[in-house]
């Protein structure tokens, strides 16, 4: 998980999510085939992302186009690591 200074926005598996692997079916899947887990991961993470992982920033600030970007960037970042991932798959 990745926190953002004080804020509450939260990207990727936090503890809470790390649980999910946990899930019968998932641990299945992951003990069939232990080479894809940081592509099961990404998955996971990816399902999880909504608007609300940016609405705590967005709502406390009125910046716009590049500062805008800065105080994005920890949202946006780790949610483009998991977008590479997947990327990465053969096949593609």
């Amino acid at each position: 998980a990745i926190k953002h200074q004080a804020k509450t926005v939260t990207v990727g598996i936090s503890r809470s999510d790390e649980t999910l692997l946990q899930v019968p079916l998932v641990r299945e899947l992951l003990a069939t085939v232990p080479e894809l887990q940081p592509e099961i991961t990404a998955m996971l993470t990816l399902a999880g992302v909504n608007e609300w992982v940016a609405y705590n920033i967005l709502r406390r600030t009125t910046a716009v186009n590049a500062l805008l970007r800065n105080k994005l960037a920890p949202v946006f970042e780790p949610i483009t690591r998991q977008m590479l991932i997947l990327r990465q798959l053969p096949g593609r």
